[in-house]
């Protein structure tokens, strides 16, 4: 995994890569598997649609695997979690996984439920700069 300049996380995944923390670890198969979604948005100016793939094991977050494309409709999406044996995968959908679909009327999260998957209740927008908090944080200690 490489961090581009200027992205949110860049810094602390640095510290991480030098400090030994980053390498390859399997998936545990007694543990839930849990996949964290990040929505893209559509059209010209579409953003990535991606996937976090993680475990945690006692107090680690382990991250299994990444996903990123744009531009794709769902069903690619959903090929991929099929295709990497992640169908039993709890899904996480962010703020605008309620959004109604203009064309079918339904949400991201009753698409993902009606290929099958388990979907928790999306997580609530936490605001503009949300995720600089946690270069806040950092500068903190």
């Amino acid at each position: 995994m490489r961090a581009f300049e200027g992205a949110y996380f860049a810094q602390l995944l640095a510290d991480a890569r030098a400090q030994g923390r980053i390498g390859k670890v399997a998936a545990d198969p007694l543990l839930p598997l849990r996949a964290f979604h990040d929505i893209g948005g559509s059209g010209g100016v579409a953003d990535a649609y991606t996937i976090w793939m993680v475990q945690w094991v006692g107090q680690e977050v382990r991250i299994l695997d990444y996903y990123e494309t744009i531009g794709q409709v769902l069903a690619f999406h959903v090929h991929w979690m099929r295709e990497r044996g992640c169908d039993k995968a709890i899904n996480y959908l962010p703020h605008d996984g309620v959004n109604q679909n203009n064309v079918t009327g339904k949400t991201y999260a009753d698409h993902w439920r009606d290929a099958g998957f388990t979907v928790e209740p999306p997580v609530k927008n936490q605001g503009k700069g949300a995720a600089n908090a946690l270069s806040v944080e950092k500068d903190a200690h």
